[in-house]
């Protein structure tokens, strides 16, 4: 295996990172407002949504076991992950447009058009989101230029955050004339131009260093022996699961607490304005904490500040003040644990690596994403689930009392007992082996 310590330029620091600024584009429409679009919009029940999103979010976890094995095994003169930037762009940018577009169909049609683009959608962008992660492991064995090079690409998926959830809901008001169907479908085409750009940008200022022989295959058989033993991964499944089923169960819901619970629509684009800022900051500020605090405590100081952000949007009756001083806490500490499981991911590659002599990045990363993908298909199933539970009546401006506590109960509660657990999985973990 050949390795590198080599401090990394600023130009492919960037390149880097821009792969997470090309993503969120495509990703972040998704996440925030395909609930909303799925309900208000194209016409879908709520516990038909949430049966989408259980159902392709299991066949999406399935997703990441092909792409290891196809990553692991891919030669080309670009290497194992970089390619993958250049080949699944566009076919990510079309299926991203088609999930928000309306079909003239009939009810089943309908359903199963949007079981068909939203899965098809979720295999090519785990295509890509494996690539980007593995990544991680093949540009620098240097563990200080990983935590740069992962504070860069927060900073970055973050800024495309920012920018797509800020802008939607206004740019889909302003390009759809009173049509959201249509709305929906030009923010999309938008979005998905600019994804491509950077995507485009990102493979050419990077490259991969840290190679094995290409021409070792490396069967499932023998990358499964990584695990062997490898309590870092087990321990980054642990974090990545409950991270993202609170995280998407309170997108899914983020929308309607604002609209019907607060009362506040127009506050929603100043809402994940605020958001995405706040963890930019804690992102940029990430190699300083964890070389302050370590990993182990950079997580459950995250995880206190996070439960305590939540529980301050219930004083938001007494003052407007602290719902914002709730997300700018809630934000700094979700920030927190978003960037360590990611090093984590990385570090129970070389630790595999150290115990096995098998370096099967793509395999160890895409099975962790299967903790994101399992953790992020119940957290959106539970979305519009609890709306159902609740009664909630699409555009309705009054819900009824039902539908309000639902909606809290996945807006506030959920997220808190995940974030939790993860603190308290950081109590059991053993600190001789990684800060």
């Amino acid at each position: 295996m050949h390795v590198t310590t080599e401090r990394l330029s600023w130009k492919e620091r960037i390149g880097y990172g821009s792969s997470d600024l090309a993503t969120n584009f495509v990703s972040q429409m998704i996440i925030t407002y395909l609930v909303v679009f799925y309900t208000d919009v194209f016409g879908l029940q709520p516990s038909v949504v949430a049966t989408l999103f259980l159902v392709a979010g299991f066949a999406d976890a399935a997703n990441s076991l092909v792409w290891g094995a196809i990553i692991d095994n891919t030669k080309s003169r670009w290497g194992k992950s970089r390619p993958y930037l250049l080949w699944l762009c566009l076919p990510a940018a079309v299926l991203s447009v088609l999930v928000f577009t309306v079909p003239d169909l009939n009810k089943d049609g309908k359903i199963a058009y949007a079981y068909i683009t939203y899965i098809l959608i979720l295999f090519v962008n785990s295509g890509i989101g494996n690539s980007v992660n593995t990544l991680l492991t093949s540009i620098t064995s240097n563990p200080r230029e990983r935590i740069t090079l992962m504070s860069v690409r927060m900073v970055c998926g973050m800024a495309g955050m920012a920018i797509v959830t800020s802008i939607t809901i206004p740019l889909v008001e302003r390009l759809g004339n009173g049509n959201d169907g249509q709305g929906y479908f030009r923010v999309a085409v938008i979005f998905a131009v600019i994804s491509v750009f950077f995507y485009l940008f990102s493979f050419s200022k990077i490259r991969e260093r840290v190679t094995l022989d290409q021409t070792i295959k490396l069967p499932l058989k023998t990358g499964i022996k990584a695990f062997k033993g490898n309590h870092l991964w087990f321990l980054a499944l642990c974090i990545v699961f409950f991270y993202w089923l609170g995280n998407s169960v309170s997108l899914a819901t983020t929308v309607y607490y604002f609209r019907y619970n607060m009362q506040a629509s127009e506050l929603i684009p100043y809402l994940f304005l605020i958001k995405a800022l706040a963890m930019m900051l804690i992102f940029a500020l990430t190699p300083t904490i964890v070389s302050r605090l370590g990993k182990r405590y950079s997580i459950m100081t995250g995880c206190f500040l996070a439960v305590i952000g939540q529980l301050l949007f219930l004083a938001y009756g007494l003052h407007a003040g602290f719902a914002i001083a709730g997300l700018l806490l809630n934000s700094f500490g979700k920030g927190l644990i978003m960037g360590m499981f990611t090093l984590f991911i990385a570090d129970s590659v070389d630790y595999g690596f150290r115990r096995t002599g098998i370096k099967a990045q793509g395999l160890l990363t895409s099975l962790s994403g299967i903790g994101v993908k399992i953790g992020s298909s119940l957290g959106s199933a539970l979305g519009p689930w609890i709306l159902a539970i609740g009664h909630y009546v699409p555009n309705q401006n009054i819900q009824p009392a039902s539908a309000l506590t639902s909606i809290e109960t996945g807006f506030l509660w959920l997220p808190i007992i995940t974030y939790i657990l993860i603190f308290l999985a950081m109590l059991k973990y053993d600190t001789t082996t990684m800060g």
